[in-house]
C-alpha cells in the first residue's frame, strides 16, 4: 500500500478533511491532495508530523510493503472495497471528491493493460529469433 493510500485511509478515519489536515501539519490543502494521489512525497518534517498526529510509525508510512491491517478473510470484502466504502461514505468537500476520481482512474489504469505483457514477450521473441536466423545463420 503506498504513502498516499495509507495517509488518505488514515485521514479520512481519523474523520479529517484535507483542510483539517494541512492546518495540523501546516502546509496547504494542495500538498495534502498531492501527497495522496502519489504526486508528491512530505518531506521529513511533515513525515514526524503524521506519524504523531496518527500515531504510527514513519516506517509504516514509508515502507509499501507494509499494509493497514484490515483483517479480511475470504468471505469478507477486499481492501480495495473497503477503501471504496470508505472514501463514498466519507466524502465531506470538493478536493475529496477530485481525489476519489483520480483514486479509481489510478487503480482502473493499473488492470487495464495486463493482457499486453504474454502479447510483448512473444513479439520479443520473434524478434530475438529473427536476429538469430539473420545475423548467425
Amino acid at each position: 500500500m503506498t504513502l498516499g493510500e495509507k495517509l488518505l485511509y488514515l485521514r479520512k478515519t481519523k474523520g479529517l478533511s484535507q483542510e483539517q489536515l494541512a492546518s495540523e501539519v501546516t502546509v496547504s490543502r494542495q500538498a495534502i491532495s498531492k501527497w495522496e494521489l502519489g504526486e508528491s512525497i512530505p518531506d521529513t518534517e511533515n513525515i514526524i508530523q503524521l506519524t504523531k498526529i496518527f500515531d504510527v510509525s514513519a516506517d509504516f508510512l514509508l515502507n509499501e510493503e507494509i499494509d493497514i491491517p484490515i483483517g479480511a478473510s475470504a468471505n469478507e470484502e477486499t481492501e480495495q472495497d473497503v477503501i471504496d466504502l470508505m472514501l463514498k461514505n466519507e466524502l465531506q468537500d470538493d478536493s475529496d471528491k477530485l481525489a476519489l476520481k483520480m483514486y479509481k482512474i489510478r487503480t482502473k489504469d493499473k488492470g487495464q493493460f495486463k493482457w499486453l505483457w504474454p502479447l510483448a514477450l512473444f513479439g520479443t521473441i520473434v524478434i530475438l529469433i529473427g536476429i538469430y536466423y539473420f545475423f548467425f545463420r
